[in-house]
């Protein structure tokens, strides 16, 4: 029996649509995986050998690979008047009315209101001997 021209169409359409459809499909599944992995990454959880762990699996370590880690194991504290990071170089300073800028901040508002931190956000005026630094462990 032969084939009418009409079917080859259809069936290389139908072939055509299924691709289409299902690579669709897998392209949300992975990147559905790859959402719920990224809520379990850590970096104790890239050597854990816990077989609870879905990183365990070198399938589920594949396409965690390139993935960011779900918690930082460091938190970093950017200054809102530098937006610069504040380490033991350039520590948090804690005015009286609670507010936080780094050291550097602090005395630039202090060299530009001639000895006074003037609290950016408040408008409060402090000495700059009254700002303390900030420990944070």
């Amino acid at each position: 029996m032969s084939q009418r021209p009409g079917f080859l169409v259809g069936a290389a359409a139908c072939k055509q649509t299924c691709n289409s459809y299902f690579s669709g499909l897998l392209v949300w599944l992975v990147s559905s995986v790859q959402a719920g992995l990224v809520a379990l990454k850590n970096p104790p959880s890239s050597s854990s050998s816990s077989r609870e762990d879905p990183l365990h699996h070198p399938d589920f370590q594949a396409l965690a690979a390139g993935l960011p880690y779900a918690k930082h194991v460091h938190s970093k504290l950017i200054c809102a008047v530098t937006r610069e990071i504040m380490s033991d170089a350039n520590p948090p300073m804690v005015l009286p009315n609670g507010y936080v800028y780094s050291q550097k901040a602090v005395e630039q508002i202090a060299a530009q209101h001639g000895g006074k931190v003037v609290c950016p956000r408040t408008g409060s005026t402090y000495g700059l001997e009254e700002a303390r630094r900030a420990f944070i462990v």
